[in-house]
């Protein structure tokens, strides 16, 4: 701001010289608030480093700086962080609370177990979304970065078979489940192929399934006549492009006669 001085502003005094009759001063005034912003950028991260996808289910860390650039310290500043669709919905999936003296530094960390579903997302924290914190400018309070959340690792929990033997022409029930590796919950609507091999090569025709919304799933082969001998049922379940395939072997003989 400005400060002017003028002398005998309305002229009333006589004077040789009114030409230096006005002076100013620019002073600068500090508003007595704290101004919290971002000195860095949002990063998102894993066990092995920087990531800009992940799987449903896997652990991911999300990281940046602050700072306090006002002129008072602020208590308990609250950070808010989203996982933002690409229809503009947010998701919080993590907050902290900080004490910023003026001045200081802080690094905030959240740990996030990815829980969207797949697709592209903008992860963004939010500095005192709740306006708790009078500050002097509030226009530079978010910080975002972009992410693709994958399928998630699945692994097949392939049940025991009942029998240690089957007849051709008989079915088999194949049953089992198909978990999140990291979270181990049920994966559903995963499509299932189950067919026969042996010695690496199929025999017959495969059978499809989906697993229920538990991850479960119970799909019937049948066994065709003139089988004999020791086969290899596969189960290939496949959700977002990832494939996950297991095995049981099964002995096939016919009935004495």
């Amino acid at each position: 701001q400005t400060v002017i001085v003028v002398v005998n502003p309305d002229g009333s005094i006589p004077e040789t010289d009114y030409e230096n009759n006005e002076g100013e001063q620019r002073l600068i005034v500090k508003e007595n608030r704290a101004d919290i912003i971002f000195t860095g950028e949002l990063n998102v991260g894993n066990d092995l480093g920087p990531v800009d996808s992940a799987a449903i289910g896997e652990n991911v860390y999300l990281s940046i700086y602050a700072k306090n650039n006002g002129t008072v310290t602020a208590y308990d500043v609250l950070f808010v962080f989203y996982a933002v669709d690409d229809m503009g919905l947010g998701t919080e999936i993590g907050r902290v609370y900080k004490y910023m003296a003026i001045g200081q530094d802080v690094e905030l960390n959240i740990t996030w177990t990815v829980n969207m579903t797949m697709g592209d997302y903008t992860l963004a924290v939010i500095s005192n979304p709740d306006g708790a914190v009078e500050e002097i400018d509030d226009a530079d309070n978010i910080a975002s970065i972009g992410i693709t959340v994958e399928a998630p690792n699945t692994k097949i929990t392939f049940d025991r078979l009942p029998e240690p033997s089957y007849e051709p022409g008989k079915a088999v029930l194949v049953s089992g489940k198909v978990s999140n590796s990291n979270t181990n919950a049920g994966v559903s609507g995963a499509s299932l192929e189950i067919w026969l091999e042996k010695d690496g090569q199929k025999v017959g025709e495969s059978v499809n399934g989906t697993t229920r919304a538990d991850g479960t799933f119970g799909v019937t082969l049948h066994l065709r006549q003139g089988l004999d001998g020791q086969y290899r049922i596969v189960v290939s379940a496949t959700i977002g492009g990832e494939t996950e395939t297991t095995s049981q072997l099964v002995q096939v003989k016919a009935a004495p006669e």
